[in-house]
């Protein structure tokens, strides 16, 4: 079923789903968010995966996300032969801009859906910059896969709050119940792909962008 990208679906369609929160800038998505993505969908027995494609990264430039509808855009487009992946812009009617807050606005509307974020290695790496991170970790099921030049290290991030946390690091059947948190890793692997990558390689061919 086609979703919306702006508008949310009844409550009714996602009760008892999990579904797999997939957020990002994706500028420009590219055939690295799909292998994360449906590694994400196998591995995690996910009914669906959203891509969640940020208005506007609190981490970049404003100038950097003006291509908001080109993004968004381009994610649907990737995720049309997919039945179960959907591009959305969700953020948009839950009046959310942050990762925690949107998690929180989408359980305390779907109550009984069940939501584990998705991210790469590298994002893990960078949580500490995120806002109310410690939070983020505390409140909802991660589930984190690796990501070139990542690996299974990701312990060794300088934060405190990360070998003080009480996760689990392994398959967890439970993982996505709104009754519990964790934090798996999953070694999958990697795709050298990169929207950093991409947006470089697109300067160098035209300086003018």
């Amino acid at each position: 079923m086609m979703l919306d990208p702006l508008r949310l679906p009844p409550r009714a369609l996602l009760a008892h789903k999990h579904i797999g929160i997939f957020g990002g800038s994706f500028d420009p998505p590219h055939d690295g968010h799909l292998h994360l993505a449906s590694w994400a969908w196998k591995k995690l027995q996910l009914d669906a995966v959203w891509w969640l494609v940020s208005p506007g990264n609190p981490l970049k430039s404003a100038a950097a996300q003006e291509n908001f509808n080109q993004r968004l855009l381009l994610c649907k487009t990737m995720t049309r032969n997919t039945k179960h992946f959907h591009a959305v812009a969700y953020e948009q009617p839950l009046k959310t801009r942050y990762t925690l807050d949107s998690l929180r606005a989408l359980r305390k509307h779907y109550p009984t859906t069940r939501f584990t974020f998705l991210l790469g290695a590298d994002c893990w790496h960078g949580l500490p910059r995120w806002r109310n991170w410690q939070t983020l970790m505390d409140e909802n099921a991660l589930a984190i896969f690796a990501r070139w030049p990542y690996n299974q290290s990701i312990t060794g991030v300088k934060a405190t709050r990360y070998a003080q946390a009480q996760h689990t690091w392994h398959v967890d059947r439970h993982l996505g119940d709104t009754r519990r948190t964790s934090s798996v890793f999953f070694p999958i692997p990697f795709n050298s792909s990169s929207s950093s990558a991409l947006r470089a390689l697109a300067t160098l061919r035209n300086p003018e962008v």
